[in-house]
């Protein structure tokens, strides 16, 4: 073989080869960068899940609140009720005291 078709071939093989190793690198580079955007999605999904479960968990707050609120409420009702029937017995028996006379 001539010279200088050995030299073409070796000028082609090393294009070759390095064309491979750039692609190679670059696939290597891609490879990180999708394995670094999933375990990021990863970190995203979890924080997600753990968020829900929190809000679940205001939710149930907030619903034993209003629950302990209405019970508040409807207590609070029957102890006017019961404050005003007190001041009316007290008001019957200060009428019915005052009939009495001591001597």
């Amino acid at each position: 073989m001539p010279v200088l078709q050995w030299e073409i071939i070796k000028i082609v093989w090393t294009a070759c080869w390095l064309t491979t190793s750039d692609a190679s690198t670059s696939l290597t580079a891609i490879t990180d960068s999708v394995s670094a955007i999933y375990e990021k999605s990863t970190m995203i999904a979890t924080a997600a899940e753990q968020q829900t479960q929190v809000v679940e968990e205001i939710n149930r707050n907030v619903h034993n609140i209003q629950q302990i609120s209405e019970a508040t409420a409807t207590a609070s009702g029957q102890t006017s009720q019961a404050s005003q029937e007190i001041a009316e017995l007290s008001e019957h028996l200060k009428s019915m005291t005052q009939e009495f006379k001591v001597a």
